[in-house]
């Protein structure tokens, strides 16, 4: 009973630091989504949905400093709340880039779930994309030498992708795991009624957890793990080749939580990772590989109170990379460093809350009309209002 009292202590505290929290926030906090609590968990564990309803979030700056993204969490009862979100994002033009059909794929809806499941918190989250075109007896278009070489006007391209996540919450709060799968097709079908190009295989499936180790109400040690396989297959049927890209990987660290006052949080998390990646194309007789071991990260974060009003943030991400391709014999090696530091201000006024990714040069230059160097103030920004 005493260690259940500590650990909703220790979680009461902490959400107390990041209920109206966002993307951004994490951002700035270098990255450290997995081991902070914040709303922005819900994309990783949607079973976390349930700590933060009655909630609307709005993300601008993801791309081209558009206004991409809309949610709001709606509390339907104790025990359930709804999460709906629209996104101009096209974020399976991200996972496959070799492929031409997702960069038009729309982001129709995120939808989550999350209701008590007995005495733990279960979640699901689904998101859909789709596109399509298609003509039907489009002899207009078509010359009339091709139409009577078997040209019909009957032709479709288009890609859907769906991708269904769930999550479960132990009821204190001590440990989330979640399944991610999905599944993706394409149409490819010219003219004449042929299919170009087919599927061999899209989808994706990953399994990720983590576990929040209470050492005392200021210092909270998060272990966590994530093993994940992807794939693209797509079939010329013309010459009759399918080229299939895999990846498959782990990541796998811990890091800690510490809060030396109610208003200062420091975050830090070091791990590695492994991916592998593969092109298999019919009748090669040589995949192209490339391993990438990430050995070691450390991602590190802190977010302190200046006024009632204003919050500071700072950040940090290494990744010591390793990365070797092998296509037949020839291999190719490279050992380098990546790193990046965020900077970041969150203002709050009563329920409303503006985290931004501040831009250094323009604190350092000044405003436009004072330097002229035409300096953008924010790179990121996220709006959250506790409704």
């Amino acid at each position: 009973m005493k260690k259940f009292i500590i650990i909703s202590f220790v979680f009461v505290m902490l959400l107390s630091l990041s209920a109206m929290a966002s993307e951004t926030r994490v951002r700035t906090m270098g990255e450290n989504n997995n081991v902070l609590l914040d709303d922005a968990n819900i994309w990783l564990y949607p079973s976390r949905i349930l700590d933060y309803p009655n909630l609307a979030t709005a993300e601008l700056g993801y791309d081209d400093n558009e206004f991409d993204q809309l949610g709001v969490n709606w509390k339907l009862d104790d025990e359930s709340v709804l999460g709906t979100y629209f996104s101009t994002r096209s974020r399976y033009y991200d996972y496959y880039e070799t492929s031409s059909y997702y960069g038009n794929a729309d982001e129709r809806i995120d939808v989550f779930y999350g209701t008590n499941l007995s005495g733990n918190r279960f979640g699901v989250h689904l998101n859909f994309a789709q596109y399509s075109t298609k003509y039907e007896n489009d002899t207009i278009n078509i010359p009339s030498d091709l139409y009577f070489n078997g040209y019909n006007g009957n032709s479709e391209n288009g890609a859907s992708y769906a991708n269904l996540t769930v999550g479960l919450t132990e009821a204190s709060g001590q440990w989330d795991v979640a399944l991610n799968f999905g599944f993706g097709s394409f149409s490819d079908i010219n003219d004449t009624g042929f299919a170009e190009t087919e599927p061999d295989g899209i989808n994706n499936i990953a399994l990720y957890g983590r576990y929040f180790q209470i050492k005392n109400p200021n210092y909270t040690l998060i272990h966590h793990v994530r093993i994940f396989s992807e794939k693209y297959g797509e079939k010329d049927n013309f010459t009759n080749i399918s080229v299939v890209d895999k990846n498959v990987g782990f990541d796998i660290g811990s890091g800690f939580n510490f809060t030396p006052s109610s208003h200062v949080l420091g975050v830090f998390d070091l791990g590695i990772m492994y991916t592998k990646s593969t092109t298999e194309v019919t009748g090669a007789t040589n995949d192209p590989t490339t391993k990438n071991f990430t050995l070691p990260y450390f991602k590190m974060g802190f977010d302190g109170e200046v006024f009632k009003w204003l919050d500071v943030r700072f950040g940090s991400t290494s990744y010591w990379d390793n990365r070797k391709i092998e296509n037949g014999d020839v291999t190719y090696t490279r050992k380098y460093a990546d790193n990046m530091t965020y900077f970041g201000l969150g203002f709050n006024w009563n329920n409303l809350h503006v985290d931004t990714e501040a831009n250094p040069d323009f604190f350092l230059a000044g405003p436009d009309f004072l330097s002229g160097a035409g300096e953008d103030m924010a790179w990121k920004l996220s709006v959250t209002y506790d409704m």
